[in-house]
């Protein structure tokens, strides 16, 4: 190539595939957001099931107290019958709030392994592993305030 005078274009190379330059690709910009919304999926699951499984629990607790000392130990599933519409809430609430934690729990699994808010990510499959372990003590110590109450 020689000099002719005026502008000219730089000097490209002839366009092979085996020599092509390698380009890096572009990093993924990624945001926290759907770690983030794990995590609250997963604190709105337990709070979801917990409020109605303590009335529930609670109320259950009041009618075994008090069955308890009219029928002499002698247990009948209908001593619970005057509890029957907030236990039925109690189990409503149990399914949302488990339906919304196994959501929460795969959905901080995602986050996690794509990297999109890995701190809440965790949390987020902390509290949504946790929930069943602390509703069913908090079942528990509602049903043993409400024997006690009775």
């Amino acid at each position: 190539m020689t000099y002719q005078g005026g502008y000219a274009a730089p000097y490209q190379p002839p366009v092979d595939s085996r020599y092509a330059p390698v380009v890096a690709p572009r990093p993924k910009r990624t945001t926290p957001r759907l770690g983030r919304v794990a995590l609250v999926l997963a604190i709105g699951a337990f709070v979801l099931a917990a409020v109605p499984l303590w009335f529930a629990g609670h109320s259950a607790g009041r009618a075994i107290g008090v069955s308890a000392f009219l029928d002499s130990g002698v247990w009948t599933w209908a001593v619970l019958a005057p509890a029957r519409p907030l236990i039925i809430i109690g189990e409503i609430g149990f399914w949302l709030g488990s339906a919304l934690g196994v959501w929460a729990l795969i959905q901080g699994i995602v986050a996690l392994r794509t990297q999109r808010g890995r701190a809440p990510a965790v949390w987020a499959i902390v509290v949504a592993a946790a929930s069943p372990i602390l509703l069913a003590a908090l079942t528990s110590a509602a049903l043993a305030v409400g024997v006690a109450a009775a």
